[in-house]
């Protein structure tokens, strides 16, 4: 069930303990997990609703989650207001 986020920090509690995140904005659900093939590293990466095929974009080299430009310069301090959790 989606849910709208009460604070920033459920973002970053979420990246820290369960270590990825699903969300949608923007009619596309973007997922957010750690890269295992190079520590230190992110990715990013989004999809058309119902579809869990070839993500529409990925970027794998993602140095920090909370600079992420998600569109238009926006970051997640930006858009946290918007975006709808998987939980």
């Amino acid at each position: 069930m989606s849910t709208k986020l009460d604070k920033f920090d459920e973002i970053k509690e979420a990246l820290e303990t369960v270590g990825e995140i699903e969300f949608t904005y923007k009619n596309l659900i973007y997922f957010v997990m750690p890269n295992y093939d190079a520590p230190g590293k992110w990715v990013i990466y989004a999809n058309k609703p119902a579809t869990y095929g070839d993500p529409i974009f990925i970027d794998k080299n993602v140095s920090d989650p909370f600079t992420y430009d998600f569109g238009d310069g926006k970051t997640f301090k930006d858009i946290w207001k918007q975006i709808e959790p998987q939980f």
